[in-house]
Formats: C-alpha cells, sequence, structure tokens
C-alpha cells in the first residue's frame, strides 16, 4: 500500500518529535503521551505509526514556513515538558530545524518565547550534567 504524501509529511512531524524526545534518553510517559496527542491531532492513529519503525520514515522538508516553524515549536514544547531542557535534547532540535532550511537560531528564539510565556523554572542540563537554573523571567543567553 503505498502512503500518500500528506501522511509521509505527518508521520515525518511524528517522527522529528521522537527524534528530540529520545536524544537525552529512552521516551518517558509524559513525552510519549505528548507525541501520542500530536499524532492525533494530525489525525494519525497509533496503527500508523511505530516508534520502533519511525526512523525509517522518509525526511521530508514542508514547503511552507509556517508548517517548519510549527514543528520547532512542537519540539521545543516536547523539550520543556519535564521542565528540564537536556543539550542533548536542543542540539537535536536545531539539527532538525537545520535540515527544516531554518536558522539554529530560531531554536534558540522559540525556547526564549514559551519560557516568557510559562511560569516558574526549567533546568537546562549539559550533557556532562552539570545543571543552571533558568527562570521565565531570566534574561538568559544559548
Amino acid at each position: 500500500m503505498k502512503t500518500s504524501m500528506k501522511k509521509i509529511k505527518r508521520l515525518n512531524h511524528i517522527k522529528n518529535l521522537y527524534l528530540v524526545a529520545t536524544a537525552d534518553g529512552p521516551l518517558n510517559r509524559y513525552e510519549e503521551a505528548f507525541i501520542k496527542a500530536r499524532a492525533k491531532s494530525l489525525n494519525l492513529s497509533e496503527n500508523e505509526y511505530d516508534f520502533e519503525n519511525i526512523q525509517r520514515v522518509t525526511s521530508i522538508v514542508p514547503e511552507k514556513l509556517g508548517n517548519r516553524i510549527l514543528q520547532v515549536y512542537d519540539m521545543v514544547n516536547l523539550i520543556l515538558i519535564d521542565n528540564v531542557i537536556h543539550e542533548s535534547e536542543l542540539a537535536t532540535c536545531r539539527a532538525i530545524a537545520n535540515h527544516l532550511n531554518l536558522a539554529e537560531d530560531v531554536v534558540v528564539m522559540v525556547v526564549k518565547d514559551i519560557i516568557k510565556r510559562r511560569s516558574g523554572v526549567f533546568i537546562l542540563r549539559t550533557r556532562n550534567q552539570h545543571a543552571k537554573l533558568v527562570r521565565c523571567s531570566d534574561s538568559f543567553d544559548w
């Protein structure tokens, strides 16, 4: 059975979310719930995507800038779901943004935008497990 181009684009979005979610280790229940909810909103049933095989989905760059930026917003919201920003997740998100023909700085702008809209504290965790608190009111550089 041949998969339509629209479905491949939606599956690619789920693939990108999965790649970001697993950049810091195995998928946790919050990340899985986020991805499943996003897949449902894209009219994809659980039978249409499979986390074990999602990486086999053909990579496609959406034509519309708005769709590419929406993917970055989804990826960043996924990163922030546990209030911990892992450096590995950010690096993966930046690489995907680059693949989507977006400047890597778009990811930083989206992170700052989302943090400003939320209340609370986030933890920025580096690959060597050092942690830095980031408050929504903070002015911070990456």
